[in-house]
């Protein structure tokens, strides 16, 4: 079955979905989006996900569209025709369409596409036998709370770390003080404990991030939210990454230094659980 989008009220097959040379998220990326992956076929956590999106919205002043409280409906609509066991959402919205000046002289109308596609599937051997992981230097905005699709500098490190073999590239403040990766929240172990940087300018509120907090309890996990610096980082018995689409992915060795003893963990292993 072909992908298929959602784009300013209609939907039709993702090949035939197009948005104009003049729309913002083009010229300025000038633009937000959400990720929303199903569980047994419904939207996980769609609400945090939708909760997000309006507050990445408020943070650029982009204006919310008119059929907004319908995107739940148009979500299950679009899940049914695509037929997909497990099914990745895609939103993003722009400011709209207008020939190129950086000022917006009037209100635009929203441009909004949604598009439904097969969700990712995470390799088994990766969560078996853990990933590898690189530390960057922090090169974007201040503004990473919001989830915008100013992108460049994580892609940039992501592939300065596929370059190296490895899975993920991790933002380090000069000081040392560690914030995410490119495309994940980070925790790690220390004594049985669970350690997170703590939310701030650098660090999107991960949806997943924050699953794992309010669960954690649950398992008989304590989670401590801090400012975490680099050298602890490097010493932990283990480190992972979370997301939408990758859930607890382990990470055994970060600048060519292996984590504890360089195998997924069983504190790693009891979050993941919690996602199966």
């Amino acid at each position: 079955m072909p992908d298929i989008a959602w784009l300013n009220g209609e939907f039709t097959s993702l090949a035939a979905a197009k948005v104009s040379i003049n729309d913002r998220g083009y010229v300025f990326a000038d633009g937000i989006y959400e990720v929303i992956c199903t569980r047994e076929g419904r939207p996980f956590l769609m609400e945090a996900h939708l909760r997000r999106f309006e507050n990445s919205a408020a943070g650029l002043n982009l204006p919310l569209p008119d059929n907004y409280r319908d995107w739940p409906d148009i979500i299950a609509a679009g899940l049914e025709k695509a037929g997909y066991p497990e099914t990745m959402i895609y939103i993003q919205m722009t400011r709209g369409v207008m020939p190129r000046r950086h000022d917006v002289p009037h209100p635009l109308t929203p441009q909004v596409v949604m598009t439904f596609r097969p969700k990712p599937r995470v390799d088994p051997a990766a969560l078996a036998s853990g990933q590898a992981a690189i530390t960057v230097e922090e090169i974007r905005w201040s503004h990473c709370f919001l989830k915008t699709i100013a992108l460049l500098p994580n892609v940039l490190m992501k592939q300065q770390a596929r370059d190296q073999g490895c899975y993920e590239a991790i933002f380090v403040a000069d000081d040392g003080e560690v914030h995410e990766g490119t495309a994940a929240n980070v925790f790690f172990v220390r004594d049985g404990i669970l350690y997170t940087p703590e939310l701030g300018n650098y660090l999107l509120p991960g949806i997943t991030r924050q699953y794992i907090i309010d669960q954690a309890p649950a398992i008989g996990l304590q989670v401590v939210s801090k400012r975490c610096l680099l050298p602890e980082m490097l010493a932990a018995d283990e480190v992972f990454v979370t997301s939408t689409t990758v859930d607890a992915m382990p990470i055994v060795k970060i600048d060519n230094q292996p984590i504890g003893d360089g195998k997924p963990g069983p504190v790693t292993r009891k979050v993941a659980a919690l996602f199966q």
